[in-house]
């Protein structure tokens, strides 16, 4: 596809990173001549200088021969009116990066009075992705498919846990587990792990199966499950907000400090229900002042990752038992992991990936869509889930014949509202929905699995 990005800021270089790594044929535009420079220089991508909302900028772009416009300036209004026009120009598809709070009522309109096919809030996405990693507090991150009947959950292997030794089929024999562990990271080394893998304390694990399968697990793991009652947050920016909200609904009590003063007052008025404090959340006194050691979660939302990180360090050193760190740099997951700090949220990341998910769905609208798309352990892995159609080419065929892919594991099929968890003599048929789990990068139909 040829796609047209306007925005060449972080969520701007985020996206060319992903979508150039597909093969799309790429332009950027953005009224700053130094970040254009700087793109092109390091990707094989075309850079038009200028308004990415004028007429004249996008026909010098190439708009006309475009299928699709992406929008992620700084201004909501901006990537808009991008839009707009694009859609007037004949370009198929259109997605804006909308984050103000005030236009998320307007949604529904602008997608079908205004013709934009998708809108995209990161920071209303990420408060979503924090808000499951609260729900299921002891796993370091959390996502769903199947409209939410099957989770994928991380879980390290704790050293009281009765799983230590044993191979993987013998969960279902000897511990009555309906799951399937998907991929292990030991010793910093990947497997897509067969039936006579044998766990050990300290794998990292990553585990599908239905909420109360989880749970079972997480039982056997030595844990507990301890509801959320009191959650802290460091920071008052949109993601803040939009967390305080679903965990105000679910009656959990919220706190958040934030140093602006004007930004208390609005959040006083927008959330009367939390507790807004107006001080440095990132200083140890006004943290322990604030008694952070009762607290069963703290966030860490400001705009600077070291900040976060040491909030999150020096709550983890007072006992709360969940931390959460927000950071916009990629290369620090591996110091939050040695530190302990495993969960973790990258917001242009979260968009680019609904965006690739969005995108891949489209270059094949005749074929299996990707329903839902999730890149773990940074991006080594790919969890996918397909709707199934009349085009894939071994329906009806069983598991144990179908010639699949190396390191492909297919997870589980959702039949109407049957939920199958596959085994040899299982089959394949038009409108399932299929979830794959694979290290095969850039799949974008469910026939890609196969060989040949």
């Amino acid at each position: 596809m040829r796609i047209v990005i306007v925005g060449a800021g972080k969520a701007g270089e985020a996206l060319i990173e992903n979508l150039s790594k597909e093969n799309h044929d790429i332009v950027v535009i953005d009224q700053n001549s130094n970040l254009v420079e700087k793109l092109v220089d390091s990707y094989d991508i075309i850079g038009t200088v200028g308004n990415g909302a004028a007429y004249d900028v996008q026909m010098n772009a190439g708009i006309k021969g475009s299928d699709m416009i992406i929008a992620v300036t700084n201004a909501d209004e901006v990537n808009i009116l991008c839009c707009i026009l694009a859609k007037r120009l004949g370009v198929e598809y259109t997605i804006a990066r909308v984050r103000n709070p005030e236009y998320s009522t307007q949604m529904e309109f602008m997608r079908d009075q205004i013709g934009i096919n998708m809108i995209i809030n990161p920071e209303f996405e990420a408060a979503n992705d924090m808000f499951r990693m609260l729900q299921f507090p002891v796993a370091a991150n959390i996502e769903t498919f199947a409209k939410g009947r099957v989770n994928l959950v991380e879980i390290r292997v704790s050293q009281e846990s009765d799983l230590q030794g044993l191979p993987l089929m013998e969960l279902q024999k000897k511990k009555g587990l309906h799951i399937l562990i998907c991929a292990v990271v030991r010793d910093e080394e990947l497997f897509i792990p067969r039936g006579d893998f044998v766990l050990q304390a300290e794998d990292r694990l990553f585990v599908t199966g239905t909420t109360k399968q989880v749970m079972k697990m997480i039982k056997y793991q030595g844990l507990s499950q301890k509801r959320m009652k009191d959650v802290l947050m460091i920071g008052g920016g949109r993601i803040s907000y939009y967390l305080a909200q679903k965990l105000l609904k679910h009656n959990i009590n919220v706190k958040i400090i934030e140093l602006d003063k004007e930004r208390c007052k609005e959040l006083s008025k927008k959330l009367p229900k939390a507790s807004i404090i107006n001080s440095d959340g990132t200083l140890q006194d006004v943290l322990d002042e604030e008694r952070i050691s009762y607290f069963d979660a703290c966030v860490s939302l400001t705009g600077i990752d070291e900040e976060n990180i040491i909030v999150s360090m020096h709550a983890a050193s007072k006992g709360v038992a969940k931390t959460i760190t927000k950071i916009s740099r990629r290369n620090l997951l591996a110091i939050l992991e040695r530190v302990g700090l495993e969960s973790c949220v990258i917001p242009k990341d979260i968009m680019a990936t609904r965006i690739v998910r969005y995108v891949r769905a489209k270059q094949n609208s005749q074929g299996s869509n990707v329903e839902t798309l999730y890149r773990i352990l940074e991006n080594r892995v790919e969890a996918l889930e397909f709707n199934v159609c009349a085009n894939f080419s071994q329906l009806g065929v069983t598991l144990e014949e179908m010639p699949i892919k190396k390191n492909i594991l297919i997870a589980y099929i959702l039949r109407g509202n049957e939920l199958i968890y596959p085994r040899g003599m299982d089959t394949i048929r038009e409108k399932d929905r299929v979830i794959v789990v694979t290290t095969q990068k850039y799949l974008r139909d469910l026939n890609d699995i196969l060989e040949g």
